[in-house]
């Protein structure tokens, strides 16, 4: 199982990470309380992610190819920016724990996954 943690840079890149590791092993990504305020378009290329954690940054979006994770079962995206939820995560057919608390969402998170077991929010 390959994880990338990085936590706590000041100036991390994550788009560097993500196109110097291989994106075939890669299940893991850990990024939390990096200040991040977007997340590259090239996150889509981990295909094999199962956990993505991008807790505590300034996000204020998550980005489309969020979509193409297929894998993914665990979604944390607290203590960010977030004003919405993308429809697009209903996609994500193995979600199955998804951590939306400390968000200011403009409207109620409603139970848009079906096969979500845990939303936190």
């Amino acid at each position: 199982m390959a994880m990338l943690y990085d936590c706590y840079t000041q100036n991390f890149n994550i788009e560097n990470h993500i196109f110097h590791w291989d994106p075939k092993r890669s299940t893991a990504l850990i990024t939390a309380k990096n200040r991040l305020l977007e997340l590259p378009d090239s996150l889509g290329l981990l295909r094999n992610l199962q956990r993505l954690d991008v807790s505590e940054n300034l996000l204020s979006t998550l980005p489309k190819p969020l979509e193409d994770l297929q894998e993914l079962v665990t979604l944390d995206v607290h203590g960010n920016h977030l004003t919405e939820v993308p429809p697009s995560l209903g996609l994500l057919k193995n979600l199955t724990e998804f951590d939306c608390t400390g968000n200011p969402f403009s409207e109620p998170i409603n139970t848009f996954y079906s096969q979500v077991i845990y939303i936190f929010e």
